[in-house]
């Protein structure tokens, strides 16, 4: 008999021991065949960071799913190899959690209403502190008399500083990852501090996972590293005496800017002193030539990094944004140059690249060439020509991601406030899209300049927008006009430019009217117009060595097409040379076709003072730099046939008429333009009122006061061929 109650015993702790396994079960256990159940952890995903405030513990809700066909009975979870405990009783289920900051892991599964249990299902999740971000990235001097070094390297799994304060060292100064908030997305930043006393002066690099050397992508100053690429070199700059204090740019509707290059403008000019010319101090050196000409904003063209220490460059390929290309002097230099020119009213734009970056010393890219070069997102870089993520020039940066955004903030930020730069042109944002799925990037750069806008007021932005676009139509950033450009080139060139005609003068109306009708500018502040640039020919090329006319010609044809410049609406803008007729090929990047040779001041003296003349009648009337959206509509603008139909026949005289504060409105004189593209003699009607009229720019000089007594609106005037006047009254 004892057996037998030994047996019941028995059998009763095991009927018990199932009940309790089913209740709180330390390990899954049952069929685990096809008809199982299934158990989701929803909430959070695997590999989740989930992110906190200011704290080292936070409630979690852990959710999920079970499914069965039978019905589910149970739903247990485990967390960081804990018990599993019952955590629901249906298909949907969740639970409140407190942990602390940190690494974590949970398990799940379900019991149905037959007892199958189902797999395990396994995530692992993060928590994380948000802390405050750093006003920029890169060296950053503190209070504290330390420097504190911020990198962002998303993928990094270690990140250290090695320089020649610690021997190069690649353990010595290890970097500590945190998180922060930068434009929206939350990112891993890595920081360490050292003493000033102990950096300044001395050169670094950030080394990833114990053997990517990077220089800092906000390096101010470089060098050298002996191996073909560059260190970054810490130095506390010095306090700058600034003088211009009272000086604010231009308004964009009296802007004329002068496109130059630092060292092409200088170097071969004997009237600049050897030591500086090639340099920022150089251009300096001209500035009583500038102040003559009559502009008021210079356009640098790109000055940062390139792909090479030393050398010549246009600058088209970036690969440190804020830091100076070495030949063309020091940070003092260049606020030296900015200081003198605000003092006697030049502004001084900067050329910026962010479409790419240059292919060699490209660090962005052995940083994380994924975060920064997959434009299109889609988890593939596809850099190579023709690919999602390439430009005509190499890779394609991608702007709109948040970082990169930061990165184009803090330079353009760091420029305004370090050297008083008044502006920015953009290169190239017509290469800011694309890929599959597209993706539009001019509107992050945008959003990038409105941020700026709201801090520093009265800046000047430019985009090269070719073809023009909406994106920027009443933003305030002016766009480099197409049609101004191409249909000018057709028709000094007296032939076919990008599609342009010369027959087809009626365009000619709609380059003078700021392509209106495109629909891609709010105002004429918003175009930028120009016939040369770094990009194209000059006049001189174009009609003296490719299409066989004569100096005379090209001369004829630059002080014509600057008559229109200067009284079109927009922002007119010349290319350094422009102003005398020097000879150059758009597209030809080497340093001898860059060089200005200054002897053709000497030639075209008179060209010179043409431009002049035009300039500063420009900058002293109103009338000719007509803002109004429509200004026709409000009697300030008309065309000439309007008067007089003589005055505009397209088809067969090439020739066209307009006036400008036709109704007198403005506080300012009236003026009738006439330009004549033709290569004959036209009669024309320019005088819509009778009176008294100056003469102020007629073939041979732009500064003219011969006046006429009109007592007939149907006095006829002749313009001579590929020629113009401009009457005042």
């Amino acid at each position: 008999m004892s057996k037998n109650i030994l047996f019941l015993i028995l059998l009763t702790l095991l009927v018990v021991s199932l009940s309790f396994c089913s209740q709180n079960p330390q390990t899954p256990q049952g069929e685990n065949d096809t008809n199982s159940p299934t158990v989701i952890i929803t909430s959070p995903t695997n590999g989740q960071i989930l992110f906190v405030s200011n704290t080292t513990t936070t409630n979690i809700t852990i959710i999920g799913t079970a499914s069965d066909n039978k019905g589910i009975k149970e739903v247990y979870i485990s967390i960081d190899s804990s018990s599993f405990s019952l955590v629901g009783t249906t298909s949907t289920w969740s639970t409140n959690v407190t942990l602390s900051t940190g690494s974590h892991s949970v398990k799940a599964y379900a019991v149905d209403t037959s007892g199958n249990v189902s797999t395990t299902n396994s995530i692992s999740f993060r928590i994380e502190i948000l802390y405050p971000a750093p006003q920029t990235l890169g060296a950053v001097v503190s209070n504290d008399g330390n420097v504190y070094f911020y990198f962002f390297a998303p993928s990094a799994n270690s990140v250290s500083i090695a320089g020649e304060f610690n021997s190069w060292s690649t353990t010595a100064n290890p970097m500590t990852k945190f998180y922060t908030t930068i434009f929206g997305e939350n990112v891993p930043i890595w920081v360490t501090s050292l003493p000033l006393s102990s950096v300044n002066g001395k050169k670094y690099k950030y080394v990833i996972n114990g053997s990517t050397w990077v220089a800092d992508p906000y390096s101010k100053m470089i060098a050298n590293d002996g191996f073909g690429g560059f260190n970054t070199v810490f130095t506390n700059l010095s306090t700058f005496n600034w003088e211009d204090s009272s000086y604010t740019p231009p308004h964009p509707s009296n802007l004329v800017i002068y496109e130059l290059h630092t060292w092409s403008f200088t170097k071969n000019d004997t009237t600049v002193s050897a030591a500086n010319r090639g340099k920022f101090l150089g251009i300096l050196e001209k500035t009583n030539y500038l102040l003559h000409l009559g502009i008021n904003a210079i356009e640098l063209m790109p000055i940062h990094v390139q792909e090479f220490y030393s050398g010549y460059t246009w600058g088209y390929n970036p690969t440190l944004f804020m830091a100076i290309h070495s030949d063309y002097g020091t940070i003092q230099d260049l606020k030296t140059l900015v200081n003198e020119l605000h003092k006697v009213g030049i502004a001084v734009i900067l050329d910026v690249v962010f479409n790419h970056t240059g292919n060699g010393n490209n660090y962005l890219w052995s940083i994380d060439n994924k975060y920064y070069f997959d434009f299109d997102g889609d988890g593939v870089v596809e850099a190579s020509p023709g690919g999602d993520d390439s430009t005509p020039w190499g890779n394609k940066f991608a702007v709109w991601k948040p970082m990169a955004k930061k990165l184009i903030y803090d330079t353009l930020k760091y420029y305004i406030e370090e050297f008083h730069i008044d502006g920015f042109r953009f290169d190239g944002t017509y290469a800011m899209e694309g890929g599959n799925p597209y993706k539009n990037a001019r509107l992050a750069l945008i959003d990038v300049i409105n941020l700026l806008r709201s801090q520093y007021p009265n800046k000047i932005w430019i985009a090269e927008q070719l073809p023009n676009s909406t994106d920027f139509k009443g933003t305030g950033i002016a766009q480099w006009e197409q049609i101004f450009h191409d249909k000018m080139k057709a028709m000094l060139r007296r032939g076919v430019f990008e599609g342009e005609l010369y027959d087809n003068v009626g365009r000619v109306g709609r380059m003078i009217y700021y392509d209106k009708d495109s629909g891609n500018f709010a105002s004429p502040l918003e175009g930028v117009n120009y016939f040369e640039s770094h990009d194209e020919n000059s006049v001189y090329t174009e009609l003296v060595t490719y299409s066989g006319l004569t100096i005379t010609d090209a001369t004829n044809a630059s002080k014509l097409g600057a008559i229109v410049l200067f009284t079109s609406m927009g922002i007119p803008m010349i290319m350094a040379g422009q102003e005398f007729v020097r000879p150059r090929i758009g597209q030809n990047t080497s340093e001898t076709n860059g060089n200005i040779d200054w002897s053709w001041l000497t030639t075209n003296t008179n060209i010179y003072e043409y431009y002049s003349g035009l300039i500063n009648l420009r900058k002293s009337h109103p009338a000719l730099r007509l803002t109004h959206p429509d200004p026709a509509s409000v009697g300030l603008f008309k065309w000439g046939n309007e008067w007089n139909p003589a005055n505009f026949n397209w088809s067969t005289s090439k020739h066209i008429v307009y006036a400008l504060n036709y109704n007198g409105n403005l506080s300012d004189n009236k003026f009738v333009v006439v330009a004549n593209f033709s290569g004959s003699t036209q009669t024309v009607y320019p005088f819509f009122e009778t009176g008294t009229w100056t003469v102020v720019v007629d073939p041979y000089t732009s500064k003219g006061t011969n006046t006429t007594n009109i007592t007939d609106t149907s006095t006829s005037w002749q313009v001579p061929p590929y020629s113009g006047y401009i009457f005042m009254k």
